[in-house]
């Protein structure tokens, strides 16, 4: 019965939340740009450590939501929170679709370590005031040996095969009033190793803010992957890989096309804090150039890990976008999407 009353608790938090904060706009305009400010600030002075709240690293499931969706925001060191402009954002900042008018189609494949395989397909109804989508992800680590264990704890060499697959399903909705856009995603997760299942839902709260007197200036803030625990046969359980990130980009208008450029601030649960920067340079609308680092990767993996770089091809109403990823010992990892506008 407490898990039960916790859960309706949350609910009506969420709904609370929105109605403070749209009935209070401009003065939450205000406080929000401050928080903005002062959480990338201060977490700068952190980078590489942990925050108070932090599980560590190992103790969290569901963490395939933490691989990025998208080779747009991959190929920008995954800084996107705040430009956030097209379907990719379902899993970036759901408040980010509020700069979608059109209906986007979304897909994307991503060749990630060791043969593991991700699929993305997304779709965005955007509209004036209101925007809507949804998204399914897959993650197939395809067939991988059991390996059993003797009596003292060791190895005890193979047995036979299993498969390993992870699924989510997120709905997303956001609306825009004046210069702030709020957006919640609702997400279920399932993850299944062999024939044991886990399950778990979540959601997303996120934030944009707009300045009227600065349009080429954004910032956001979004909660992710907040909500019940992974749950597995008996009582094992694990948390949602929760994480607090806020970033702010910036357009820079130059002869041969737009600049996009980024700055997110990552503070994750069970890990580093993180600095991401991306930048995108459109060469006349047509093809994209991008390159981006994250900071939460020197350690464990190399100062050179945290660089990626992109390309994107843009014709009429589609796009295509490729990333190259690197994860240092673990390798090279691919990621292709396609954008469809209608």
């Amino acid at each position: 019965m407490g898990r039960v009353h916790f859960s309706q608790v949350k609910i009506m938090g969420m709904v609370l939340f929105f109605q403070v904060l749209k009935r209070n706009l401009k003065m939450y305009k205000k406080v929000f740009l401050i928080l903005a400010f002062g959480f990338q600030i201060s977490a700068t002075h952190f980078v590489g450590t942990r925050c108070s709240w932090a599980l560590g690293p190992g103790s969290t499931g569901a963490n395939f939501l933490k691989i990025g969706i998208g080779a747009r925001p991959s190929g920008m060191g995954e800084a996107f929170v705040a430009l956030a402009d097209d379907a990719s954002a379902l899993s970036w900042n759901p408040a980010g679709l509020i700069q979608i008018e059109d209906k986007e189609i979304f897909f994307m494949h991503n060749f990630w370590v060791q043969g593991i395989s991700q699929d993305f397909l997304g779709y965005v109804h955007g509209g004036h005031r209101y925007s809507f989508g949804a998204g399914l992800l897959l993650l197939n680590a395809g067939i991988m040996s059991r390996t059993m264990e003797d009596a003292s704890g060791n190895y005890g060499g193979k047995n036979g095969t299993f498969t390993y697959t992870d699924f989510a399903f997120t709905g997303s909705f956001a609306q825009r009033t004046g210069s702030i856009g709020m957006g919640v995603n609702l997400k279920i997760a399932r993850t299944l190793i062999d024939n044991v299942a886990g399950s778990a839902a979540g959601v997303d709260i996120g934030l944009l803010y707009l300045p009227e007197k600065i349009r080429d200036l954004k910032f956001a803030v979004v909660l992710q992957n907040f909500g019940s625990r992974m749950k597995y046969a008996g009582n094992v359980s694990d948390a949602l890989p929760l994480s607090l990130r806020a970033g702010m980009s910036y357009v820079v208008g130059t002869e041969i096309g737009p600049m996009n450029l980024e700055m997110d601030v990552n503070v994750p649960v069970d890990n580093r804090i993180g600095i991401y920067l991306g930048m995108e340079y459109w060469i006349q609308e047509l093809v994209a150039v991008r390159a981006g680092y994250k900071t939460d990767r020197m350690v464990d993996l190399g100062a050179f890990s945290g660089l990626c770089c992109g390309l994107g091809f843009r014709l009429q109403n589609f796009q295509i976008d490729y990333a190259f990823v690197p994860y240092g010992n673990l390798g090279n990892t691919h990621r292709v999407s396609v954008l469809a506008r209608f």
